[in-house]
């Protein structure tokens, strides 16, 4: 509407009338020219008696049906707005096309089923787009499920295959690319370690070979033979070093079967002492071997080979690291709190 467009009643208040003269002030002026538009005010019986930017081709009288007709719709093609004055009507016109005037009008009787009508379009499409929301949510639900069981196979190194299909495809297939990728580096850094570890089994029993032949020799001075006693130490320590990694490998991969059974834990210890002296022990170490709790029967539950590997390699790791000599303390026993915790676990 054009009365949202021009402040009539403010610039109404800019013209002022002496004696029957209309005069405008600067700031009336301005406003017009700031719209393009035109100004005029009429007396009584519809003559112009002041007039500002009024076109040439419009009258300078109006009859009173004239006056009705542009006081809600058009003077010519210009969009009019008016407002009373005490000395009589003023009217603005702004230029053609840059206002749209339209007046409706409706029975009465059409008002309350309208407004029904409006409001039921207006709930329809409140539950509407509740619905669409919902039901894209589940969709999105339904589709996210195998890409977080995707990740979880990610993150514990299993191979990963989603059907690139639907509204998260381009998800499914970053996820297919990231689990071959890592399936493609698990691969090569397996076949590395296997190629690693056979390439150095040879070299590595030459060495052993030779430094036991060497040290076993009784013609040779015995400086010669401590030293190659110390080549053979060390051979072994990497010989077991590379088989810990295959292991290490083996059980990463699953390449490796679990046979758990129960266990005797201080069986389990003696037989590792036993094979810790029998290797030798230097003088400078002492084993002690003992049982927190007499004659009360202990039970493990795990793979044999594989803790006599992890208790024979502590106390290596002992006697490595202490070559000055030290004392190593084996204790077996049984804590309540954590037998039944592993219960609470098992059930």
């Amino acid at each position: 509407m054009a009365t949202s467009k021009f402040p009539i009643e403010d610039f109404s208040n800019h013209i002022m009338a002496t004696d029957g003269e209309f005069s405008a002030d600067t700031q009336a002026k301005e406003m017009l020219n700031n719209f393009e538009a035109w100004a005029m005010i009429l007396d009584d019986d519809g003559t112009v008696v002041w007039e500002e930017n009024l076109p040439e081709e419009l009258p300078r009288h109006y009859s009173s049906m004239d006056i009705a007709m542009f006081s809600r719709w058009y003077l010519d093609d210009y969009p009019t707005n008016i407002a009373k004055r005490q000395d009589g009507l003023l009217v603005i016109g702004l230029p053609p096309e840059s206002v749209v005037n339209y007046y409706f009008s409706f029975k009465a009787q059409y008002i309350w089923p309208m407004l029904f009508g409006l409001t039921a379009v207006f709930c329809i499409n409140i539950f509407l787009m509740i619905y669409l929301f919902i039901r894209n949510a589940r969709r999105v639900e339904k589709a996210m499920a195998p890409i977080l069981r995707g990740i979880r196979h990610l993150s514990v190194g299993k191979p990963v295959h989603l059907e690139e299909t639907g509204e998260l495809a381009e998800i499914n297939a970053g996820l297919n690319k990231a689990g071959d990728y890592l399936l493609k580096k698990d691969n090569t850094r397996a076949d590395w370690i296997r190629g690693i570890s056979h390439d150095i089994r040879t070299p590595l029993s030459v060495i052993l070979g030779y430094a036991s032949e060497i040290e076993d020799t009784s013609s040779l001075p015995e400086a010669v033979r401590n030293q190659a006693g110390i080549i053979r130490r060390h051979s072994e320590r990497l010989k077991d070093l590379v088989a810990d990694l295959n292991l290490t490998t083996k059980l990463e991969y699953s390449m490796q079967p679990m046979q758990k059974q129960s266990l005797d834990p201080i069986e389990l210890a003696r037989q590792v002492v036993s094979e810790v002296l029998n290797d030798g022990l230097s003088e400078l170490y002492e084993l002690e071997l003992s049982k927190d709790n007499p004659g009360k029967n202990i039970s493990i539950f795990g793979d044999q080979v594989l803790l006599n590997r992890m208790l024979n390699n502590l106390i290596r790791n002992c006697i490595v690291h202490n070559p000055n000599g030290c004392k190593i303390q084996i204790s077996v026993g049984s804590n309540d709190y954590a037998f039944k915790n592993s219960q609470k676990l098992g059930q």
